[in-house]
């Protein structure tokens, strides 16, 4: 639209107007102003609104900084710069720097939120590390032993170790920043990255690299200090008979129960509540952050609680007399070894975790947004008629938006402080939307908790039924200290030539209603509206389709366009095109690329999982598996025994990681509360899940079938040489 203006308190919202006329500056200057000032000195006379002169800046927002504060920055000094043109003669509404301030301090806290997303990464990373440390390390006690015996000393030991380990950990880093920066380009798109400046770049990959430096050295080093110290300080025995702290000291289960406890206190208080976000007051979203601790620990706890109940299940499990040599020898193996199956389906519970909770984030983030979408919108679609359009329809004239696909529509009258709501207390101007209560049902996504009458349902249909019922929202009744059964005065079309004031009974509060991002403050039936008000005309239509997903809205919005009168001067928005403006930018974030990244990099890290506990199988056990060849067991025996161990290592990880996932889930959404309008849904992805899960299942088959081919190629005379 051309022509619009700006009303009362809300500079930053835009209101059509009825009547534009366009004269040139000359005219203004010569016969608009004279007017107005030989009515201001007029006795008795008083202006409402004086002339205003306003001019409307565009800035080229291509050539500000990626980063918002150094963009905010930028802008202010542009404001700045304008300001001082007319200096103490103007008025300046910097929308952009007000947006910018807000989006600055949701940068921060999206960091903060990135930072916590990325820790459960490092710490797996360490894990996993410190896991190849072990297996390593007892592959290594042989040849550790033999440079002992020819006079190698602990520090030559520990000087080795620290040489190989800082060349694994810094080739690491290196091809881990290639690697993310390469995933980054992918997700994000080159175009974005070359915003960034270089130096925020460098930042972030030497962020990356320290902290894979940190995380994998010192797990590799440590474990491997630790393994050096007890061969040289303890004998064999002790060496495999002594479980880690965790098991002696029962942590796992005592890590449960403090999360369980602190879970209920933060429930109790309201701890997820936050704060939500302002654009127009300037305000930005608080997330409880700090809770982000609580699926963390649910993480490392969970998944190490799942590691001693798949031990002791392999402990107590008694095979039947009927069972086969291979059956027994698979049970044998796996009581013989536990703790240490145990131990790999911790990482991979802790893997299998992390991808779940990361999924099941995902898809409920994006089952927010299209609620909140849809809510702020309405319902599937929203029609305005635009400025220009000459015709003017009434509440019942709805054919020419019946096209095919369109379900049902409901007619809305509403404007920003078109109404007063007085009391006998107090008055207020409000925002009071005029709608068939019958059709808005059917369109609209309706809360029952929203109303006070219980169900959105009852509280409808009281205004359906009674032309002076009147719902209030809450705010507002607290504001006019009114409640359910009191009369108010109701001042209708306000300000202009057919005001009417008329009274109604309170007969219900509300929330929220959806349709009305910038709150409604009250609901009357438009049949009565309109009876009162004879030039009304609907301010927009909310319309319901057959299928409201993108492909058939499409189809809908198009031929609503090819209507000859109207197509061409509507304004139409959908949920997938809507957008609540006063929103946190945070809640507009398109992270679809985390959940593929977060797919591949589970996939790498299970498959690096599985193999190395496979072949760590075939390091411990070269011996073992040339005993059984050479009492005739055949290659397909040794393949099945190798495998039915990694199936039974990834079963008990994925049993384990997924309800823990699933857990961790539940307390990232309740953190992310404050983002959205309505609660975010609570949605678990099979389909995702399935390929996480099958990706770790396929890494164990073929993984098995390597390491099968490598034993069946060791020759029993090179075993007896090492020893």
């Amino acid at each position: 639209a051309l022509f619009s203006s700006r009303r009362g308190a809300d500079f930053e919202t835009f209101v059509y107007v009825p009547n534009a006329l366009v004269i040139d500056t000359q005219a203004f200057a010569d016969i608009v102003l004279p007017a107005f000032a030989r009515a201001t000195t007029g006795r008795g006379e008083r202006v409402k609104a004086p002339p205003v002169r306003e001019i409307d800046i565009g800035v080229q927002r291509e050539l500000l900084d990626a980063e918002p504060s150094v963009a905010l920055g930028q802008t202010q000094r542009i404001g700045a710069a304008i300001a001082a043109v007319a200096a103490k003669q103007d008025f300046l509404l910097d929308n952009i720097s007000n947006t910018l301030a807000v989006a600055r301090d949701d940068a921060t806290t999206a960091k903060h939120l990135f930072v916590f997303l990325g820790l459960p990464g490092a710490m797996l990373a360490a894990m996993l590390a410190a896991y190849a440390g072990v297996v390593l390390g007892s592959a290594q006690r042989r040849e550790r032993a033999t440079l002992r015996i020819r006079g190698a000393s602990r520090r030559n030991l520990l000087s080795m170790l620290a040489l190989r380990v800082g060349c694994i950990a810094a080739v690491g880093a290196l091809v881990g920043m290639a690697l993310g920066y390469a995933s980054a380009a992918t997700v994000l798109g080159q175009a974005t990255l070359a915003r960034i400046t270089v130096a925020t770049l460098a930042a972030s990959g030497m962020l990356g690299a320290v902290m894979g430096l940190g995380a994998t050295g010192a797990a590799l080093y440590l474990t491997g200090r630790r393994s050096i110290d007890r061969e040289i300080n303890e004998d064999r025995a002790q060496l495999w008979m002594r479980p880690p702290t965790w098991r002696r000291w029962w942590l796992d289960l005592a890590g449960l129960a403090a999360v369980a406890v602190a879970t209920l206190a933060v429930v109790a208080a309201s701890g997820f509540q936050g704060v939500p976000g302002s654009v127009y007051v300037g305000r930005a979203v608080h997330l409880p952050l700090g809770l982000l601790v609580l699926p963390i620990g649910v993480w490392i706890a969970g998944s190490f609680f799942g590691g001693r109940l798949f031990a002791l299940v392999l402990e107590r499990w008694r095979g039947g007399a009927g069972e086969g040599p291979l059956v027994l020898l698979f049970q044998r193996s796996l009581q013989r070894r536990s703790w240490a199956l145990a131990d790999a389906a911790v990482i991979l519970a802790l893997i299998v975790a992390l991808g779940t909770s990361l999924a099941v984030f995902t898809a409920s983030y994006d089952g927010a947004k299209a609620a909140d979408a849809r809510y702020v919108t309405g319902s599937d679609l929203k029609i305005a008629p635009g400025a220009a359009l000459l015709r003017r329809d009434r509440a019942g004239d709805m054919a020419a938006f019946a096209v095919e696909g369109v379900s049902a529509i409901a007619p809305v009258v509403y404007a920003l402080h078109n109404t007063v709501l007085r009391s006998k207390r107090t008055e207020e101007v409000a925002n009071v939307a005029a709608l068939d209560p019958v059709a808005y049902e059917k369109v609209a996504p309706l809360e029952d908790g929203a109303f006070s009458t219980g169900s959105a349902h009852a509280a409808l249909g009281i205004i359906a039924e009674r032309g002076d019922a009147i719902l209030v929202s809450k705010d507002m009744a607290s504001f006019l200290k009114a409640r359910v059964g009191d009369r108010l005065l109701v001042l209708l079309a306000r300000g202009s030539a057919e005001q009417i004031e008329i009274d109604m009974e309170v007969v219900g509060l509300f929330d929220r209603i959806p349709g009305f991002p910038d709150g409604a403050d009250a609901i009357i039936n438009i049949a009565r509206y309109e009876a009162l008000v004879a030039s009304s005309t609907p301010t927009f239509y909310l319309a319901r389709t057959n299928d409201g997903r993108g492909a058939a809205l499409n189809d809908v919005v198009a031929a609503l366009r090819r209507d000859p009168v109207a197509g061409a001067d509507l304004v139409i928005d959908t949920p997938l095109t809507a957008l609540a403006r006063d929103q946190s930018s945070l809640a507009a974030l398109n992270i679809a690329g985390l959940l593929t990244l977060n797919s591949a990099y589970v996939l790498a890290m299970g498959t690096a999982t599985v193999a190395i506990f496979v072949f760590g199988l075939l390091l411990q056990r070269r011996r073992e598996y040339v005993t059984l060849r050479a009492l005739g067991m055949q290659p397909g025996a040794i393949r099945t025994l190798i495998g039915a161990e990694a199936g039974t290592v990834v079963l008990a990880g994925c049993a384990a990681g997924v309800p823990v996932g699933l857990a961790m889930a539940w307390f990232l959404i309740n953190v992310l509360r404050p983002l959205f309008v309505l609660t975010p849904p609570y949605v678990v992805p099979f389909g995702a899940l399935g390929v996480i899960l099958g990706s770790i299942a396929v890494a164990a088959g073929m993984t098995s079938v390597a390491a099968s081919s490598l034993v069946n190629r060791l020759q029993a005379t090179e075993l007896l040489r090492d020893e």
